[in-house]
């Protein structure tokens, strides 16, 4: 797919989408201006040299991989990351022609399409360097692998006196070629990161006796906690995901590098009710009205991602004011207290998102629901439409 071709579909998908909106009266509207700007700031902030991999597994954390994917190689990211095949696979389709990992270990039938589609393959055992070079070798084609080791995290990763023989078996064949050598961390976001700082050092001594042949491989270990704040890992490339979407890798430490949150929620109240003291709200009751006030109702609950956990300590923007959710929030709405406010329905709120002294934050969902913002995330593009503003 061409240029012009993708920015025609890119078009027609949001003209679908305000449509979509429209009709459902709840999005998640997704600033791809701000996604590029954050692009361009962590390029900006990483070593002379470093490439940047924007990782859009789980359909970019709910964002929308291919419209991310666009925009992330269009402002400086040079590689993208995915989970699993089909993700890759499915950008391909889309028009993708920029290095395309899969992070993950994948089932034995994927490795075909995977080589087909042109998708570079995380190994970290024998058997699955044996059984790509084996698939690779029946395509007659040359598979691109990454050599993941375990320094800490003990998940994905051969062990670290395996890996010089893996990467020397590799090099030799034909059906084969070393792009990276990577390993992960297990704890850069923490305030003290003495594991990762150890991690660093076993996978930077284990570079120097690993064989990279002629053409040398990418070697990369950072992910977002990493790139933004331990610079003396940024090494060949980086592994940008919560950072890329506008959130701080540390949850109660603003990252050093300007970042602008990239989703939002919105949703138009379908509902206003007056109601005297004493009126209770929602299953169970939970709430009880200490006056009389209005009432706002909006068509969001938690099969959309909204945690059911904020019933009663969640918040609403309105016309600049943070308003209370009420009640709990059910599966498909959610009710706040607006007070003496004049709100109409039609009315847009901001149910996640905004700017200024009445924006909620992503980490006072995450807090609300004892979860992180990458579950929080990843669960908001299930059901409500996404709307691209650049």
């Amino acid at each position: 797919m061409n240029e012009t071709s993708r920015t025609a579909f890119q078009k027609a998908h949001v003209r679908s989408a305000m449509e979509q909106a429209d009709l459902r009266g709840a999005w998640l509207a997704i600033d791809l201006v701000g996604l590029a700007a954050n692009v361009r700031a962590l390029r900006a902030a990483l070593r002379p040299g470093t490439r940047l991999m924007a990782v859009v597994k789980a359909d970019a954390y709910g964002h929308g991989a291919s419209m991310v994917a666009g925009a992330a190689l269009q402002h400086g990211a040079s590689a993208l990351g995915v989970a699993t095949v089909d993700e890759g696979v499915r950008l391909r389709r889309s028009g993708h022609e920029a290095p395309i990992l899969v992070l993950g270990i994948v089932p034995d039938p994927a490795y075909q399409p995977a080589i087909e589609a042109g998708l570079q393959l995380t190994v970290s055992s024998g058997r699955q360097v044996q059984l790509v070079e084996s698939v690779a070798r029946g395509l007659g084609r040359s598979a691109e692998v990454h050599l993941k080791v375990n320094t800490g995290m003990t998940r994905v990763g051969c062990e670290l006196h395996e890996a010089a023989g893996l990467a020397q078996y590799i090099l030799h064949s034909e059906a084969l070629r070393l792009t990276g050598l990577a390993s992960h961390f297990a704890s850069a976001e923490a305030e003290h990161p003495h594991d990762a700082e150890q991690q660093l050092r076993r996978f930077n001594s284990l570079a120097l006796r690993v064989p990279t042949g002629e053409g040398g491989v990418l070697r990369h270990i950072a992910n977002s906690a990493g790139a933004v704040f331990l610079p003396e890992s940024h090494l060949d490339m980086v592994r940008v995901g919560l950072a890329l979407y506008g959130h701080s890798p540390r949850p109660n430490e603003p990252a050093p590098v300007e970042l602008v949150p990239v989703m939002s929620v919105r949703a138009r109240v379908s509902q206003v009710k007056d109601v005297g003291m004493g009126a209770r709200v929602g299953y169970g009751s939970t709430w009880a009205a200490p006056r009389a006030t209005r009432l706002g109702l909006v068509p969001v609950g938690y099969a959309d991602g909204l945690p059911r956990s904020l019933s009663n300590r969640g918040y609403v923007a309105v016309r600049g004011r943070l308003c209370p959710n009420v009640g709990r929030v059910s599966m498909d709405k959610t009710v706040f207290d607006a007070g003496s406010l004049p709100i109409e329905p039609g009315e847009e709120v901001t149910l996640l998102g905004g700017q200024g002294p009445d924006a909620i934050s992503i980490q006072r969902w995450a807090e609300a629901a004892g979860t992180v913002s990458y579950e929080v995330l990843c669960g908001l593009g299930q059901r409500l439409p996404r709307v691209y503003y650049r």
